[in-house]
């Protein structure tokens, strides 16, 4: 299966990237990698995540990332696509995160 990384999700990356790479340039670095690898494994595998129940999003499961389980990949199968929609510490307030009006 395919997956697709939405714009706000690839915006996450960036925002987790600079604040780890502030203290540790190569952890931030694994992260970027191992969020690539745990992409892959989602869309090879997308009944892997965890079903999460949020009232206004239908169908989202999430999946932490591969060696940095504080992250958690929040993720729809749309079709014969997945479909990446936000990467999230899993310490952060979801539901508001989740459903925060666009700019």
């Amino acid at each position: 299966m395919n997956y697709f990384v939405k714009a706000r999700a690839r915006l996450d990356l960036k925002s987790h990237w600079r604040y780890i790479a502030r203290d540790n340039l190569p952890a931030a670095d694994r992260l970027l990698d191992a969020t690539e690898e745990t992409f892959q494994l989602i869309a090879e595998s997308p009944d892997i995540g965890s079903q999460r129940s949020f009232r206004k999003l239908v169908g989202i499961r999430s999946r932490p990332v591969s060696g940095f389980r504080n992250y958690l990949v929040f993720y729809q199968t749309r079709g014969k696509a997945v479909v990446i929609v936000r990467v999230l510490h899993g310490m952060r307030d979801l539901p508001r995160l989740l459903f925060k009006p666009r700019a």
